[in-house]
């Protein structure tokens, strides 16, 4: 039986496909052998036997026992040809092995050799990966580490900036504070001793008449008494001229008991009266902590003074004006019947009584850097900060039209998008927080044709809630209500401010285009301007003088601002030991690249006279840089020309003089900020520039030949240190104080709803739409 393996080799070995040809059986022989092997396989899944025993099973298993025989016999004496088949087989397969090994071993070289090259390929784009990542990492580290050393000794610098200012504004604050004391202080020993002066005018009268009603009872008794002496020697109508004289004594003794009377009685009510201010006057030590302003002052002044109902009393000793006396409170010299409604508005116009709503509506807003955006925006975040309740009206334009008012890349698909930007603005240009603040926003659209925003489909006086409706204060007036034909303001809300920002007339003058003269555009403009302003205003608040006056209450007050910043700038430099080496970098002008900016004005002054001038470097952009630029090198000007920079940058703290020849701005922010940075101002003597001159560094010219001399002997000495006083009047909190006190009308005044002309002017307006 040693043949069996070799069998079961050979079997398997033979079931391969090249070598079944050297073997093939018959027919028969294949389909019985097929037929054997399903069955095994169908029966025994997991027994699979070689195919020459099951085809010998299946041959005994038909009964073919005549066949086994032979075919043992055969397979017997085959052993020896299936044993030479097997060794051939081994051969051949043995044969095929090695090739298969020398081409696997070829191929597995060739693969690993691919391998290996491709993963060095990828370790050294690896390496050279890390060391650009690794250099670039370095560079992002020390572009870091430099940004952060720039933004540390910014922030330092800021902080000096802000420490220094806010010391100084602290000790100006404390000065301030001190002349407050003892303004009040002279203010109250002059009324004490003007009220003294009074009781004792009344008093030394009373003693006068006291004395010559005694001397003439005197002689009245005298008289009766020499009478008496001679009585047997009268006659019948002696007696009855004796009767007579009797009631009439007593007549003149009623009287004049009567006559002091009263004189005791007004003296004990005037004493009565002085008591009440002397009570209050007392209180004064402990009410000036809480006292935050200048108008809380005067407030307290003015209800300390009628208190008691003394002016009446004291309005003799006040007509004397005292020479050379400072009066930063407003009350020195016209305290009496008239001054008491002006320091006592009404109810509505009060704008200090407590728990007031105020809405502002505007007509710009950021990132439109123009001044009805940002001054209103800054209002109604310091009245927000003063504790109001303030909402800020402004408008939303469509993302189409965004683009050619905003900077580049500043697109706004949501007003929330945009009352985010607002807000960032607020905290980081005016460093300013406040979360109180509402915003809200109204559709509208750009109008081309008058360069400005209007309101589209809405009724702006309506978009407000009616709980907050109290008072409204409308940035242009003429402008938001030149298209607005809805509800009247005046009847909505308790008490109508407009605050006039831009001199329109100027802008229709000068606009010739069309078939219509500027002229005629300047004659409509104004027309419809006093109609809207008289329909619905109760008074309208003008930066100055140069706007036109209109019906109704109108007045001229800065209720502008400058922004901390600017102040910090000039606190800190005024605080350098060596102004010289601080403003050392002569003469400057900033503004639009505009021909009405100014720059006109200045290009013509240089050109006056013989005095020559030093360099001037002017900074701004806008569409007449490339006329301006080229007027210049024509010219040759002593002018260069830089593009436009903020204001704040650190570039222009150097700078002694700035130069604003301008007369077409109503209010110059650029002159305040200038001014707030501790600078000198070299601007003309108009009445857009009134509110300047109170400063010391203000240097203003009435011919524009005076300019360049004017300018040569500015730039020879340094500025003066702003006073705390001056700091204070240029900072937004001075401008809201303005504005609360602007904004009232004086006690008993009616409101112009209730007048005839404003009601004409309302329907004529309403009839128009």
């Amino acid at each position: 039986m040693a043949w069996l393996p070799l069998l079961f080799l050979s079997t398997a070995l033979l079931n391969q496909p090249l070598l079944r040809p050297l073997w093939l059986p018959s027919a028969r022989s294949c389909t019985l052998m097929c037929d054997s092997t399903q069955k095994s396989t169908s029966s025994h899944p997991q027994k699979r036997r070689p195919m020459l025993w099951s085809r010998l099973r299946r041959r005994f298993r038909h009964g073919r026992e005549e066949r086994h025989e032979e075919l043992l016999s055969d397979l017997e004496s085959d052993a020896g040809v299936v044993e030479d088949i097997a060794q051939d087989i081994e051969a051949v397969l043995e044969n095929r092995r090695k090739r298969l090994r020398l081409k696997l071993g070829k191929s597995l070289r060739i693969f690993r050799a691919e391998v290996l090259d491709e993963m060095e390929s990828q370790r050294s784009a690896v390496r050279d990966r890390q060391t650009r990542l690794k250099r670039r990492q370095s560079d992002i580290l020390d572009s870091l580490a430099a940004l952060r050393e720039d933004i540390v000794e910014e922030i330092e610098e800021t902080l000096l900036g802000v420490q220094k200012g806010g010391e100084r504004v602290e000790k100006g604050l404390n000065r301030l504070r001190s002349d407050w004391e003892q303004e009040l202080n002279i203010l109250i020993s002059e009324a004490r001793a003007d009220v003294d002066f009074a009781v004792q005018d009344i008093e030394e009268a009373i003693s006068d008449q006291r004395e010559e009603w005694r001397q003439a009872v005197d002689v009245f008794n005298k008289q009766y008494t020499q009478q008496e002496r001679f009585a047997l020697n009268v006659t019948t109508s002696d007696l009855f001229k004796r009767s007579e004289i009797d009631l009439r004594l007593s007549e003149i003794q009623s009287s004049i008991s009567a006559i002091s009377a009263d004189v005791e009685a007004e003296i004990a009510e005037f004493k009565q009266r002085w008591t009440v201010t002397t009570a209050r006057v007392k209180g004064l030590p402990k009410e000036l902590p809480r006292l935050r302003s200048l108008s809380d002052v005067r407030a307290y002044v003015a209800d300390t003074i009628f208190a008691g109902d003394t002016p009446q009393l004291v309005q003799r000793s006040r007509r004397r004006k005292l020479a050379n006396a400072q009066d930063p409170l407003g009350v020195r010299y016209d305290i009496g019947k008239s001054s008491d409604a002006w320091l006592r508005p009404t109810t509505e116009s009060n704008l200090r009584l407590a728990n007031r709503q105020i809405t502002i509506v505007t007509t710009a807003a950021l990132p439109w850097m123009t001044g009805t955006s940002v001054n209103p925006l800054l209002r109604a975040a310091h009245l927000a900060a003063k504790g109001y309740n303030v909402s800020l009206l402004l408008p939303f334009l469509p993302p189409s039209e965004q683009t050619s008012l905003f900077p580049s890349g500043l697109v706004f698909e949501r007003p929330a998008q945009q009352e985010q930007y607002s807000r960032w603005w607020l905290e980081t240009r005016a460093n300013m927080k406040v979360p109180q603040l509402r915003m809200r926003w109204y559709p509208a659209e750009y109008c081309p044709f008058l360069g400005a925003i209007i309101q589209k489909g809405v009724d702006l006086a309506q978009l407000v809630p009616e709980s907050e409706r109290d008072v409204v204060v409308l940035e242009e007036p003429e402008h938001i209500n030149w298209y607005h034909h809805g509800a009247r303001w005046t009847s909505l809300y308790s008490h109508v401010v407009g605050v006039a920002h831009t001199n329109y007339l100027q802008y229709a003058r000068f606009n010739n285009e069309g078939a219509v003269p500027g002229s005629v555009k300047e004659k409509w403009t104004q027309l419809m301007n006093n109609l809207v302003c008289a329909a619905y205003t109760d008074v309208v608040v003008k930066l100055s003088a140069t706007l036109q006056d209109v019906p109704g209450n109108n007045l001229v007050c800065n209720v502008h601002g400058v922004r901390s910043e600017f102040l910090a700038i000039g606190a800190a430099a005024a605080q350098a030991e060596d102004l010289d080496s601080t403003f050392s970098s002569g003469a400057y002008f900033l503004g639009k690249s505009l021909w009405t900016k100014g720059y006109r004005e200045l290009f013509d002054a240089l050109q006056m006279g013989s005095t020559n001038a030093t360099d001037i470097h002017t900074y701004g952009s806008g569409p007449d840089s490339e006329a301006i630029n080229a007027a210049v090198f024509e010219k040759k000007l002593p002018i260069i020309v830089h593009d436009a920079i903020d204001h704040a940058h650190p570039t222009l703290h150097g700078y002694r003089l700035f130069v604003n020849p301008s007369t077409s701005d109503v209010l110059c922010t650029a002159t305040a900020e200038a001014l707030a940075m501790g600078k000198k101002v070299l601007i003309p003597d108009h009445p857009s520039n009134i509110f300047f001159k109170q400063f010391s560094n203000t240097i203003t010219y009435d011919d524009p030949s005076e300019l360049k001399s004017l300018m040569n002997e500015a730039l020879e000495t340094p500025p003066l240190p702003m006073s705390p006083m001056e700091q204070y009047a240029l900072s937004w909190e001075a401008a809201t104080e303005r504005l609360l006190d602007a904004a009232a009308l004086p006690a008993g005044s009616r409101r112009p709803k209730e007048k005839l002309m404003p009601q004409l002017a309302y329907y004529t307006h309403f009839a128009m739409g």
